[in-house]
């Protein structure tokens, strides 16, 4: 594992420390609190690649569809056509 440093607002920090806070007043007591603020944080990042790569293959999805949108209404009048036959 790698230590970077980041810069953060005042006001970020402090939401932290809250959430901090209602995770557990314990760990603050052990002296585990700088641990779990990086165990959030890391967690935060996970969330956030992991949101932006989804909308990254949304978007890519839906440039396709766009792009064979006449295709695919085609091929859907002729599926629902087919299964009307039955």
């Amino acid at each position: 594992m790698k230590t970077i440093a980041i810069s953060i607002d005042e006001e970020t920090e402090n939401a932290l420390d809250r959430l901090i806070e209602r995770r557990g007043a314990a760990a603050k007591r052990q002296g585990k609190s700088q641990r779990i603020r990086s165990q959030l944080i890391r967690a935060a990042i996970r969330e956030f690649v992991a949101r932006q790569e989804k909308q990254e293959r949304e978007q890519k999805d839906r440039a396709a569809i766009v792009k064979h949108s006449k295709l695919l209404a085609r091929q859907l009048k002729a599926l629902v056509s087919d299964q009307a036959k039955l």
